[in-house]
């Protein structure tokens, strides 16, 4: 805690400096805009970015799959940013090291605000005699011009968005970590399937907790789907029906359906993504099915076959 408030105010400052050149770029503009923006500035000590970036948590980043990671290059570009706008939680400073530097950063920021004190009730000052002109019918100040408009816009959109996207690709790098943890934990795991109870209905649903993974109410064509990350319409199959006017549900792959029980440490139940079953379920369709699993028009291992090792790659 006192590391991430060191780094509000270390945030809060820089977001000062860089309203402070704004307003030297836009001195010949109206004054209500510079005091706008050093009203911003103050009340960015009040709104700290760790919010934005843990609504960017929780939004997430989007990928293909299940088991993609965030993109390299994004990866790269905030592990570089990481230590120049949170050095004091990149530095994992200790509390009385993170206290010091907020004494020191709050006395700079008290320092830097007695100086600009005097500028904001000039522009206030200014901002009034212009509402008085505007009344009167006095000619309207100058516009700011595409190119300063532009500027501000950009520099908005890249604090609020870059901050949002930081958040989602820490989300997801995370993500990808506990799915690569889960999968290593559950492949060793020990595995019970039993037909499901009647009744349940044609609704399968997973749960996880800190033991293992329970599969309720699946059949083969959405342990396939959680087995590979993908939706049931894009799992197909041989549908052998007992005969050739038999209604297609009562195949194999659709009926009976089965509770799968399979032992293994998770680590965060709540964040757990079922495709860590992915070489668990896909062996174990295979050794007691029998089932072949073509992706793309090759057999996907272990092909159907019984004791087939495991890829040493966790997914």
């Amino acid at each position: 805690m006192p590391a991430a408030f060191a780094d509000h105010l270390w945030q809060s400052g820089l977001c000062l400096v860089a309203i402070a050149l704004s307003s030297l770029l836009l001195r010949r503009q109206p004054a209500l805009l510079r005091l706008w923006l050093w009203r911003i500035a103050a009340l960015k000590f009040l709104f700290p970015f760790a919010a934005l970036y843990a609504l960017g948590q929780w939004l997430g980043f989007p990928v293909m799959h299940a088991a993609d990671p965030a993109p390299g290059f994004l990866v790269k570009v905030f592990a570089v940013l990481g230590p120049l706008l949170a050095p004091a939680q990149s530095a994992a400073l200790g509390a009385a090291a993170s206290l010091a530097l907020s004494l020191l950063l709050a006395a700079l920021t008290a320092a830097w605000a007695l100086l600009i004190a005097p500028q904001m009730r000039i522009d206030r000052l200014r901002a009034h005699c212009e509402r008085s002109d505007a009344e009167f019918g006095a000619a309207d100040p100058p516009g700011m011009g595409f190119f300063k408009a532009a500027f501000l816009t950009l520099l908005t959109i890249v604090t609020v968005a870059g901050t949002l996207t930081a958040g989602g690709v820490d989300d997801r790098q995370h993500r990808h970590r506990l799915l690569i943890v889960d999968a290593l934990a559950l492949r060793e795991g020990s595995v019970a399937v039993a037909i499901a109870r009647p009744g349940m209905g044609y609704r399968s649903r997973v749960y996880a907790d800190a033991q293992g993974v329970l599969i309720r109410n699946a059949n083969i064509r959405e342990l396939l789907a959680i087995a590979y990350g993908v939706s049931r319409a894009s799992v197909s199959g041989d549908l052998m029906a007992t005969s050739y006017n038999s209604d297609p549900s009562y195949s194999w792959l659709f009926s009976p359906r089965y509770d799968v029980r399979v032992n293994g440490r998770v680590r965060e139940p709540e964040k757990f993504d079922p495709y860590a079953l992915h070489q668990v379920i896909t062996r174990m369709l295979a050794e007691r099915f029998g089932i072949e699993v073509h992706v793309n028009e090759k057999c996907a291992p272990p092909c159907g076959r019984y004791g087939v090792p495991l890829s040493e790659s966790p997914l």
